[in-house]
């Protein structure tokens, strides 16, 4: 089973370091020793097998093994960011009825809440893995955030998350000799895997705790660093403030990305700022993992914008193709969730169950594939502007302009403002060191490329980064909300 599979099967290597953050570090066999201790004390909590933990605490490496803990005894954790509003967690609290809540919770009258630090106080308790999980037994539930705001958890079954794991470390060859860096939320899947793809391959986890750029970089440089997960947002800040021209980083091999579009752009520059390290874009959502992962020798498909080939045991397909090939994506394959926790309503609407008798899934995402299998991201359902009748994918016009903007722009959001005789007119949010009359010459000119329906009609400039959400992407309901009209430059 799953801890078999990380752990159990890896403790007679007693001496590779496998997690570290650079001031602790553990093998297997101190991994599972303190797993031993933690489950001892999560019993002595009334949590037992099945049972519902929420975990909310910054990424550490106490987090990871309360994590890895709850595997090891067949308890569903639920990982929450500490910036999750309390509201927020009270409906998650409400939603999924969690036995406990380790970190930290200021309501805890509420609900028997727990101190991270208290779980490893040792233990002469005898306790042993429970190795009598079937493939069903639901390993996470990971809540997200819908238009509406209100969270709704994926379910994630042990089977699903083994062949994820398995299916992703086959295409980006992790090995023991990897050491990953993990410095995304440990609450958002891409982050979350990090411990699942490195300790499954033996390969060492880095835990970067703290989060400055500068901070990320000596992570890189110090620990050579040959896995580097990241998102294209904190990329572009690496390169734009150069520090990833001040360290060397032979060692890197390999850079991933998902999440969010990964700008051809940025993978240039990348490329010539770390010219040992393949850059990797991937394609997924939470309600199915991955989907897509680039193989590593497919450079010429990367700088044409692909995110990739379906993992291998999956079947992708588009819905409904337009004349250019466009359609909403459907995944089919054991990388595909249950569903939603305590919402069959909403699971009906985007899973179902094709007549070979396989879970499938409506991404709610616009994709092409080209002959040779690789998928194309041209936007999400949510993210696609009407313009006079013309469907318009917010991230293929974003990565067009990114394309054609050097050194101009820092990052950029679009977003359509409702229009009654159009549907809508285009609004481009531009983060930039340079004065927006700069901007709007750039803007107008490279506009006469597009077509007349994809040229912007307003442009807002700011100096400050462009607000994000707490994965780390650009939140463009945000940048919607605060936005007010009179604040753009009219265009046209």
């Amino acid at each position: 089973m799953l801890y078999n599979a990380l752990i159990t099967s890896h403790i007679d290597d007693n001496t590779s370091i496998v997690l570290t953050d650079m001031t602790k570090q553990y093998t297997y066999t101190q991994i599972d020793q303190i797993c031993h201790r933690v489950g001892c004390q999560l019993k002595r909590y009334g949590v037992k097998p099945l049972d519902r933990v929420i975990i909310r605490a910054d990424r550490t490496l106490d987090t990871v093994l309360i994590i890895l803990s709850c595997i090891r005894l067949g308890v569903c954790f639920i990982p929450v960011s500490p910036a999750v509003s309390e509201e927020m967690l009270l409906d998650i609290i409400k939603d999924s009825s969690p036995v406990l809540v380790v970190g930290s919770f200021e309501q805890d009258a509420i609900m028997q809440c727990l101190p991270v630090a208290l779980l490893q106080d040792i233990s002469d308790e005898e306790e042993s893995p429970n190795s009598e999980l079937e493939e069903d037994t639901i390993v996470y539930i990971l809540y997200t955030s819908g238009s509406t705001g209100i969270p709704k958890g994926v379910v994630a079954p042990m089977k699903n998350v083994e062949f994820c794991v398995y299916a992703i470390n086959e295409r980006i060859k992790n090995t023991a000799n990897d050491k990953i860096l993990c410095c995304l939320p440990l609450s958002f899947d891409y982050g979350l895997y990090q411990i699942f793809l490195a300790l499954s391959a033996g390969a060492c986890l880095v835990v970067a705790s703290e989060v400055p750029l500068p901070q990320i970089v000596s992570f890189l440089a110090k620990e050579e660093i040959t896995g580097f997960p990241a998102m294209p947002a904190m990329l572009n800040m690496l390169i734009k403030t150069r520090l990833l021209n001040k360290v060397h980083l032979s060692a890197l091999r390999y850079i991933t990305s998902t999440g969010d579009t990964f700008p051809i752009s940025l993978i240039h520059q990348i490329r010539e700022a770390i010219p040992s390290a393949v850059v990797v874009p991937m394609y997924g959502l939470t309600e199915c993992k991955r989907v897509a992962v680039m193989p590593l020798d497919r450079l010429d498909k990367t700088l044409a914008g692909s995110c990739g080939l379906p993992l291998t045991g999956t079947e992708v397909w588009v819905e409904a193709p337009d004349t250019e090939g466009i359609g909403e994506l459907i995944v089919c394959g054991q990388n595909v969730m249950a569903g939603y926790w305590n919402d069959n309503n909403t699971t009906s609407m985007y899973y179902f169950i094709n007549e070979q008798g396989k879970r499938c899934l409506r991404t709610g995402d616009y994709f092409r594939i080209d002959s040779e299998g690789f998928l194309y991201f041209v936007g999400r359902k949510k993210e696609i502007l009407k313009v006079n009748g013309y469907r318009i994918g917010v991230s293929e016009l974003e990565n067009r302009l990114l394309s054609e903007a050097n050194d101009l722009i820092n990052e950029i959001g679009i977003f359509g403002y409702p229009d009654e005789i159009m549907g809508e007119r285009i609004a481009v949010c531009i983060s930039t060191d340079y004065p927006a009359q700069i901007i709007v010459e750039w803007l107008t000119k490279t506009s006469e490329k597009l077509s007349s329906y994809q040229r912007p009609h307003f442009l807002y400039c700011t100096a400050l980064p462009l607000p994000k959400n707490i994965n780390g992407k650009i939140d463009r309901r945000k940048l919607k909300e605060t936005r007010q009209l009179h604040d753009f430059i009219k265009l046209r």
